[in-house]
């Protein structure tokens, strides 16, 4: 549920940043390609670093704090993202919270049924591809009918969501 709620806020906004960009700056593809670019290389660079982050504050407390950055940042692109300077330095933040997030995020599942580690991967596995298929269905439905701001709203409640239900659980430790 934690991957489910994370990931659907998280695509959401994700699957419709090429669209955001090429209708505010006018982009062409390779120009849009560029904002992937940054945002892959950031995410990357987090991912890479993720475990040392985590070891100095630990797993739970890096969900919260990277699911609550993300959700801040999420409403941020709606706010200040039409800007690009702007969009690229709230991409890179972003992409850094979602690196070391969702590792941790991660890490910390596979802890709670050690004795089911395949399954409980399978799992999560699972709702990741479920959260980006309802992450992108919401998106385009919101995306069409309200616009770019009311994705990230709903991004942003579904990653709040996600931190909430890490932090209700009792198996779930550091």
């Amino acid at each position: 549920l934690i991957t489910l709620t994370w990931m659907t806020g998280f695509y959401g906004v994700y699957t419709f940043l090429g669209t955001f960009a090429t209708a505010t700056f006018h982009f062409n593809t390779a120009q849009t390609g560029v904002i992937f670019i940054t945002y892959g290389s950031a995410n990357f660079i987090a991912n890479f670093l993720a475990g040392k982050f985590i070891a100095l504050i630990g797993k739970k407390r890096s969900v919260t704090i990277n699911g609550l950055a993300s959700a801040a940042l999420v409403l941020s692109l709606g706010i200040w993202g039409q800007h690009l300077a702007i969009l690229l330095i709230i991409l890179v933040v972003l992409a850094l919270s979602q690196g070391w997030g969702v590792t941790a995020l991660t890490a910390a599942i596979v802890n709670i049924v050690p004795s089911n580690r395949s399954t409980v991967m399978s799992f999560n596995s699972a709702f990741l591809y479920y959260g980006l298929t309802l992450g992108s269905a919401a998106g385009g439905l919101l995306l069409t009918k309200i616009g770019f701001s009311a994705v990230t709203i709903v991004a942003a409640v579904a990653l709040l969501s996600a931190v909430l239900i890490a932090n209700a659980l009792n198996h779930y430790s550091d």
